[in-house]
């Protein structure tokens, strides 16, 4: 969660999140008292210590850990981009960075992030999996690079979008081929890019058979587009507009796997496919959870309690680096539901117990007609949570209903006009 926090148990919760990620990343961390003065709280002030003092600890300790997978960006992305209409472009680069990564925040492990230019000086080590997003432009230094660092050693390399289709001088089908190992062809057309995963057994989508994906936003489109006419390449989807063109494939190139996507944000149950298939550790398997980890430390963030299992690519002497210095073989910790609300009273600094957050509550499904993407599943989730009393909304494209909890005292009605006003039709 994100913004204000309300009791000393919620800030608590994410400060321990986020000092997660600080230490398996090994960057710096500050707090800044900007909401509750919890940090005057003799809870809050123990919890700065013991992680103070675990930072003591990990400085002495030599860490060179690398994921299995490299997530490289294209810094020069946004210059190959016409502006023939801005929110076209946004929400393709929204699908495609952003929402690629939440999607990547699912698979149960890490992941390095490097930019283009990171390969072109040599500067990436080896992974078992990369992802290239959108380099549309590729020169012959990063040609060079590309085939001398990714194509070998039996790694797997995922293209989305039009990948390598300028050299610099030209833009052209044979140039995007040349660099993802597969036939394609460019349609200069403005495109919406979106897709379906066919309905087959084939290990690489699993779980996502038959599964929309993409960006889809009504009348927002891209150009150009690259659609796989390949006969050697395995098709499993097709683009939503024109369903006889292939918009997601995966070949054997020998030495190498080639997987390309024509259009943006593959799912998180494709991307785990991937990673089993090219012997990835994954520290958990539920989707629900986003994992930290470093050689030292693995820790999990999730929004649900309940037992999650974590398991190590070796054997270890475990302890909680938060609670205890003793070993172990489980830890059990407290989950924090905390309410969207806005509290006005900001030095309400002693509140202990949630009960004086919210009492007992009910969950609400809602049929919703009109959600076409995940835009569409944000902007439905958004609109209940500005609704008073509710605690949280997570709407299906698949499903075409939201799920919602909230507090007893909260009218159905009220959720109708939420989602009614935000342009969808409920029923």
């Amino acid at each position: 969660s994100v913004g204000p926090t309300y009791t000393v148990s919620d800030s608590l919760s994410q400060v321990q999140r986020d000092f997660a990620n600080q230490i398996t990343t090994q960057v710096g961390q500050w707090w800044y008292n900007m909401w509750g003065n919890f940090f005057l709280n003799e809870q809050f002030s123990k919890q700065i210590g013991q992680m103070y003092d675990e930072v003591k600890i990990n400085t002495q300790r030599p860490s060179d850990y690398q994921s299995d997978i490299c997530y490289i960006i294209d810094e020069d992305l946004y210059t190959y981009l016409s502006y023939s209409s801005f929110y076209s472009n946004y929400d393709f680069l929204y699908s495609l960075l952003y929402e690629q990564r939440q999607e990547l925040a699912k698979i149960g492990t890490t992941y390095d992030m490097y930019y283009m230019s990171d390969l072109e000086k040599g500067l990436i080590p080896d992974y078992k999996v990369y992802m290239i997003i959108g380099s549309a432009e590729m020169d012959d230094a990063e040609r060079t690079a590309v085939n001398t660092y990714l194509k070998n050693n039996g790694k797997t390399v995922i293209w989305q979008y039009i990948c390598g289709a300028s050299d610099g001088k030209t833009l052209s089908a044979e140039n995007m081929s040349d660099i993802i190992g597969m036939d394609v062809v460019l349609d200069a057309r403005p495109r919406n890019t979106s897709a379906t995963f066919s309905k087959n057994d084939h290990w690489l989508i699993k779980g996502a058979e038959g599964k929309f994906y993409g960006t889809n936003n009504g009348q927002k489109y891209v150009s150009p587009v690259a659609t796989i006419t390949d006969k050697e390449a395995t098709v499993l989807g097709y683009m939503n507009d024109k369903p006889s063109q292939a918009a997601f494939a995966i070949k054997d190139m020998g030495e190498w796997t080639s997987i390309y996507s024509a259009v943006p944000c593959i799912p998180t149950e494709v991307l785990v496919n991937i990673l089993e298939h090219a012997g990835v550790h994954r520290y958990c398997e539920d989707p629900g959870v986003v994992v930290f980890a470093s050689d030292n430390y693995v820790a999990v963030n999730t929004a649900y309690g309940g037992e999650k299992t974590i398991k190590l690519n070796g054997t270890y002497a475990a302890y909680d680096g938060l609670n205890s210095d003793e070993s172990l073989a489980s830890i059990e910790v407290p989950v924090y539901v905390v309410e969207n609300i806005y509290n006005n009273d900001k030095n309400k600094s002693n509140i202990t117990e949630e009960n004086e957050m919210f009492g007992k509550v009910k969950t609400v499904t809602l049929a919703v007609e009109g959600m076409m993407c995940n835009n569409c599943k944000a902007h439905v989730e958004k609109a209940l949570l500005g609704v008073k009393g509710v605690k949280s909304a997570e709407a299906s494209v698949e499903n075409k209903n939201v799920v919602i909890t909230a507090k007893e005292s909260v009218s159905e009605d009220a959720l109708v006009s939420a989602v009614t006003a935000a342009g969808y039709k409920v029923g």
